[in-house]
């Protein structure tokens, strides 16, 4: 295996497939066509399935059987920091990952890590492609706007998604009375619905986010929030259970 990567981009790959440094030890699957990966956090809240085509790569070169592991997130994506180069190359030696720029060289263990059991909302096709089943019905299907200062504003404990007259709007709102909230989009496709996430948990999922643009789903119940972040080049989908049931 040996592969070349845009260093800025391999770090966003780290990102997406650790929910941001969510998931603490993810796995990758390097397989002759893409790397592709399936990952949940340990508190089985937020779930990260990735996908990045060959073409995504410099250089991208996994010949025989695929090469699957598991690496340290945190400490990975704090090497990789280091390193200055914009180009990377990565070999699987022994038991370690090799990371090597034009002036620094990285090396990462591999772990050992339990893959993450398949999910009835999830599927993925043999090239790797990721759509959701049947059993999910969006009642909110949208393109907006990746969202960081909205849920910054407050570091509340819960934030709430809102669709009311058409309008979908991200709301926080402290104990003592302070409220933020701000209109997503005007002119949606949907009923009125109400939505509450954990937003210590939102965060990692928008902050995990390559694009500046995501499709937003919300299900009807307490189907799981759905992100998903796609180009032509890779497709990022991340889900995230409710706090509270939908309400709509």
């Amino acid at each position: 295996m040996k592969i070349s990567v845009e260093t800025g981009f391999f770090r966003d790959i780290l990102k997406a497939i650790s929910l941001n440094g969510l998931v603490e030890t993810p796995v990758m699957t390097f397989k002759e066509n893409y790397l592709g990966s399936a990952n949940i956090d340990m508190a089985n809240v937020s779930m990260a399935v990735c996908r990045f085509a060959k073409e995504a790569f410099l250089e991208y070169e996994v010949n025989g059987e695929e090469e699957k592991v598991a690496i340290d997130a945190d400490k990975t994506m704090k090497l990789l920091r280091q390193i200055s180069g914009d180009e990377i190359t990565i070999e699987k030696k022994n038991n370690s990952l090799i990371f090597v720029s034009e002036h620094e060289r990285v090396k990462v263990p591999i772990l050992e890590k339990k893959e993450m059991k398949k999910t009835p909302l999830i599927e993925i096709d043999e090239n790797g492609e990721i759509s959701l089943t049947d059993t999910y019905e969006p009642q909110l299907s949208e393109t907006i706007p990746v969202l960081h200062k909205e849920i910054e504003a407050m570091g509340e404990f819960t934030t709430t998604f809102e669709v009311k007259e058409k309008k979908l709007s991200i709301m926080q709102e402290t104990a003592d009375g302070y409220l933020f909230e701000s209109v997503i989009k005007d002119d949606v496709v949907s009923e009125d619905l109400t939505a509450m996430f954990t937003t210590e948990y939102l965060k990692p999922v928008f902050g995990a986010t390559i694009g500046n643009e995501i499709l937003l789903k919300l299900g009807k119940d307490a189907m799981p929030m759905v992100v998903e972040d796609k180009t032509s080049n890779y497709q990022t989908v991340f889900l995230l259970v409710p706090r509270v049931e939908y309400n709509g």
